[in-house]
């Protein structure tokens, strides 16, 4: 786990290292799973094995983050755990609107989906909080967007 120092004109921040165990690359600022299955790691002196695609829709509780960086297949990166991100990825909920800031965001349960939505898993209480409003045109179904300024709290 990685601490970002606290001070006056950066805003604390954890991070924690994952290696991406997925087959695809893990991009930046898009949503980080735990396996769920065999390829999970049960020591604690490790780091997570992960994939950026929910592997069953029984995992919603396995979100781990935002990604940091690009995770190439089989490397070691850095996803948030804590703290302000400018940018997160978002998947289509389907219905026209807006989300207003406040709103909590989570993986959904209802379907495997690659993205955060406002329904579902979190609902109220979700692990992504939005800081500002987010427009339907952001999440078009069966698509996916990028949402501005959001603050984790996955610790």
């Amino acid at each position: 786990m990685q601490l970002q120092t606290v001070n006056r004109s950066d805003a604390e921040k954890v991070f924690v290292n994952v290696t991406n165990v997925g087959g695809q690359t893990c991009t930046n600022n898009q949503p980080v799973f735990a396996f769920t299955a065999a390829q999970n790691l049960a020591s604690v002196g490790s780091n997570n094995n992960v994939t950026s695609i929910k592997r069953t829709i029984t995992s919603a509780g396995s979100f781990i983050g935002l990604a940091d960086e690009d995770i190439v297949n089989n490397a070691v990166g850095r996803v948030q755990v804590y703290g302000y991100k400018a940018s997160c990825q978002v998947a289509g909920r389907g219905s026209a609107g807006v989300e207003h800031c406040g709103t909590c965001w989570g993986p959904p349960v209802t379907i495997a989906s690659l993205g955060l939505t406002s329904i579902g898993y979190g609902d109220t209480n979700g692990p992504v909080v939005v800081l500002d409003t987010v427009v339907a045109a952001t999440m078009q179904l069966n698509a996916t967007g990028h949402a501005n300024h959001v603050f984790i709290r996955n610790l």
